[in-house]
This record gives structure tokens, C-alpha cells and sequence, in this order.
């Protein structure tokens, strides 16, 4: 009987503290506004208030088209080789970053910019910390496997490049309002995937997700432009080409090429030469290799030969033992740089080639016109 009598008045506690957890359980939109406030205090010591937080389920397609390229995006790395999204717009960017280095926020507006990888760096450890935050807070509701496990990853360029780092169908994506030390008020935007089953974590790369990460991000598409000489003159010049003219190129141009981003961000200097009737650029350590598309974009060729072609088809594939050219007989590897063929349909000065492998043969171009 006092057994009975016992076991009652425990499971009246028991079920009376379940119903003081259930009261007390947070739903996301206050775990959000908590988790980031105690975030920006914690790492800054910076007033930062959540509001209008709003939810919705929308395809990968509309979270992409709804990304704005002048804000910071971030690819958010999570369990099981889950890939989610934040965007934080400039002037919260701005704040944080301010406080952060000059200990306050600047009262003046934040002139028209993008974000800046130097930026995302210091941002990284306050969203780590958020992140956090705010599995915490969801931690045993129904929310918890979708909100826990993710951190900073990496930035991204654009919005494009979210697309294709992206492999879920759908994603949460939650929109809020930042108000930055009272100074400073943009947008920020969380998006998360459904959670990933635990039947398909554990293989790969060891389920910690960082390398379908890495591959999705390595694996996404890069083009770059090798540039032998750029030219300065007047409009008028310029209008005035005819077919025929010539426009001189210097004689280091061949050793001074520049690798460039389409946004014109200096990659590398190489040098430019042909293999196999191809352009080729030298890299420097000889291990890199890019062959290049039918549309110009440049893709990984797998095998690593110790040159880059830069020309509108793709050369030969590389035998299979290509992975290591040094170990390969004579008769399948590639031709070294010093045995290149002439460059003389490229039309530069003579003597160009001096200096680079073993000569070329160059046809000399005309010269030029003396100015008045």
C-alpha cells in the first residue's frame, strides 16, 4: 500500500514537471530572437534586437531567386552533409563588423558596397556562437534535429553559386529584422533543409559533412580568363580601328599573362605558350590543370599535368596514370613547356619568345604608326 501510495505521488511530479517543460518550451521565433541577441552580446558585447520574424517552406529555385547578390551569403555547414543558407544584408554587416573593430557602431550610413570576405571573418565566430544558442534553446521540442548541428561555412560570391552549392528541394526559410545598437537596421535570412535521416549519415566522408560541403563547393563551376595585354587609348582611337590595324603588344607579355576572375580579380601571373595545338598557360608549381568548355567555362580535369589550356575545345583526355606525370614512360607524357610549339599565328613582336622554354618562332608584327 505505501508502495502504491509512493509511486502515485511520484508520477504526479513527475507529469506536473513535464507541464512546466511543455509551458516553458520555446518556439523557434523566440529561440531565434534569443539566440542571437545573447549571441551579439556574448561576442561583442553589441545590442541586437530580432523582430518580424517570419517563416515559410519555399523551393531551393525560389530561395535562390529571392537571394540578393549585395548581401553577405553564406553557405552554413550542418549534419550529415547538410548544406544550408544565411544572408545578412549590408548595413547589419557594417554594425557587427564596426563594433567588433572599433568597439562601437558608426552613426553615419553605410555607403553602397559588398560585403567582404574580411567581414564574413569576423562574423563567423558570432554566428557560430548563435547557431549555437540556439540548438540550445530547441533542444528536446520537435524542432530540435532541424534547428541543431549547423556553423559557419563559407561565403559566397553570388546567388548563383548558392544554387549550385545547394542539393535539397525545399528548405525552411526564416526572414528577420536586425536592429544593430539602434543604429543600423537590415535583413537577415536563415535557411535550413529538412533534417537529414540518420540512415544516411555515417558514410562518406565520416558524416561530419564538411566534405559533401567542400565537394559541392569545389565541384561548382569556375571560369577564369587568361589576359596577355591590355591597352589604354582614347575613344576616339578606338572608333577609328579598321581591320588590319595594329596595336602593339609588348615583348614580357608572354611571360607576364595574368590568370583573371570574370570579375577582374587577379588570380596568378603565368606564361603563355602551346601544347599539342593547344593555348597553354604555365602554372606555377606545374600541378594544376583546366580544360576548357565549349562555352568558356573552365572544369576540372581530374589529372593534374603541369599546364592549363586556354582555348575555345578541349584538348585529349590524359591517360589514366595521369595523377602522376612524373612517374609516366617518356612516350605518354606531356611535352614540357621548353619543347612548345611556335606561337606565330598570335602575331607577336619578334624575339618575343626569347627566354620562354626554348624560343618560338615569332612572325614580327608591323610597326606601328609614329604619333604626331
Amino acid at each position: 500500500m505505501d508502495g502504491n501510495t509512493s509511486s502515485a505521488v511520484l508520477r504526479r511530479k513527475a507529469d506536473a514537471g513535464r507541464e512546466v517543460r511543455q509551458a516553458r518550451a520555446m518556439s523557434p521565433d523566440r529561440a531565434l530572437r534569443l539566440a542571437f541577441a545573447r549571441a551579439a552580446d556574448e561576442a561583442a558585447r553589441l545590442a541586437l534586437a530580432v523582430s518580424g520574424v517570419e517563416t515559410s517552406e519555399v523551393s531551393a529555385d525560389d530561395l535562390v531567386a529571392g537571394l540578393d547578390d549585395d548581401d553577405m551569403l553564406l553557405l552554413l555547414e550542418g549534419p550529415g552533409g547538410a548544406v544550408g543558407v544565411m544572408s545578412l544584408s549590408l548595413p547589419v554587416v557594417a554594425g557587427v563588423a564596426e563594433m567588433l573593430t572599433m568597439g562601437r557602431v558608426l552613426k553615419r550610413p553605410v555607403d553602397p558596397r559588398r560585403p567582404t570576405r574580411t567581414e564574413a571573418a569576423l562574423l563567423a565566430p558570432l554566428i557560430d556562437r548563435a547557431l549555437e544558442n540556439l540548438a540550445g534553446a530547441l533542444a528536446g521540442t520537435a524542432d530540435e534535429a532541424r534547428f541543431t548541428g549547423y556553423r559557419f561555412g563559407v561565403m559566397m560570391d553570388n546567388a548563383r553559386m548558392v544554387g549550385l552549392a545547394l542539393d535539397a528541394s525545399k528548405v525552411l526559410r526564416i526572414r528577420m529584422s536586425f536592429d544593430v545598437a539602434g543604429l543600423r537596421e537590415g535583413a537577415v535570412s536563415l535557411c535550413l533543409p529538412e533534417p537529414v535521416v540518420a540512415a544516411d549519415t555515417g558514410t562518406g566522408d565520416g558524416g561530419d559533412g564538411a566534405g559533401t560541403l567542400g565537394a559541392a563547393v569545389l565541384g561548382a563551376p569556375a571560369r577564369l580568363d587568361a589576359v596577355l595585354h591590355r591597352v589604354r587609348m582614347p575613344y576616339a582611337r578606338v572608333a577609328a580601328l579598321r581591320p588590319g590595324d595594329v596595336i602593339p603588344v609588348p615583348r614580357s607579355a608572354l611571360s607576364e599573362t595574368v590568370l583573371e576572375t570574370p570579375q577582374r580579380q587577379k588570380v596568378m601571373t603565368v606564361r603563355l605558350g602551346q601544347i599539342n595545338g593547344f593555348r597553354a598557360v604555365r602554372l606555377p608549381g606545374g600541378a594544376v590543370t583546366a580544360e576548357a568548355t565549349a562555352d568558356g567555362d573552365l572544369a576540372d580535369a581530374g589529372a593534374p599535368p603541369p599546364v592549363a589550356t586556354a582555348q575555345g575545345r578541349a584538348p585529349p583526355a590524359p591517360p589514366p596514370a595521369m595523377a602522376d606525370p612524373a612517374g609516366l614512360p617518356e612516350s605518354e607524357a606531356v611535352a614540357p613547356l621548353d619543347d612548345l610549339p611556335d606561337l606565330s599565328d598570335l602575331g607577336l613582336p619578334d624575339g618575343l619568345g626569347e627566354g620562354f622554354g626554348g624560343g618560338y618562332g615569332i612572325a614580327p608584327l608591323a610597326e606601328p604608326d609614329d604619333p604626331e
